[in-house]
Order: structure tokens, then C-alpha cells, then sequence
């Protein structure tokens, strides 16, 4: 991977409620077609940007809110596949702490 982004489970999940809708911000997109498309949502520490331009190259990109931040890109389709895992991320978490601390 080119850049990793650290969170915490729940603010994972929050992100991957986010992305869940990708598809959304995708077919407005593809309507819009605007020279340079682009949707901000804010999750707490953490900003998801929804860009194309002019009906392509449609990218989901996540980055935390500070000047310098490291930029998770995607594609629509690896964000809905990413999406599942991080709104699992808690309960995932959860497990391992269990089975670390019983």
C-alpha cells in the first residue's frame, strides 16, 4: 500500500458507514458529470473525499483531517469491498480482546 491510516475500531466503523454509500455519491457523479466532481463527508478526525471528473475516473480517497495526512485512494468497488470489514472492525477487535484478556 502506498499510505496506512491508524484508527480506532469505532472510528473505523464510522468510516466504513461512510463508504457504504459509495454507490450514492457514484450515480450522482455520473449525472453531475462536472469537469472536477468532488464530495467531502467528515467522520470525525477523518475526511472522505468522492471525486471525478466529468463522469470517470471516479476515486474514493480517505485521509485524516490534519495539513500533512497520509491518502488512502480506492476505487468505488474497493471501497464497498472495504466497507464490510470496517464496519465488522469493532466486533472484530472486541474478539481479540477477549482472547487476550478472558
Amino acid at each position: 500500500p502506498i499510505a496506512t491510516i491508524y484508527m480506532a475500531p469505532d472510528k473505523a466503523v464510522e468510516i466504513g458507514k461512510v463508504l457504504k454509500d459509495t454507490n450514492v455519491y457514484y450515480d450522482k457523479h455520473m449525472k453531475r458529470r462536472d469537469m472536477d466532481d468532488q464530495d467531502v463527508i467528515v467522520s470525525g478526525e477523518h475526511k472522505i473525499y468522492f471525486t471525478s471528473s466529468r463522469g470517470k475516473n471516479f476515486q474514493v480517497s480517505v485521509r485524516t483531517a490534519s495539513m500533512v495526512s497520509p491518502v488512502v485512494m480506492m476505487t468505488g468497488n474497493e471501497a464497498l469491498k472495504i466497507a464490510d470489514s470496517l464496519l465488522e472492525s469493532a466486533k472484530m477487535a472486541d474478539w481479540v480482546d477477549k482472547r487476550i484478556h478472558p
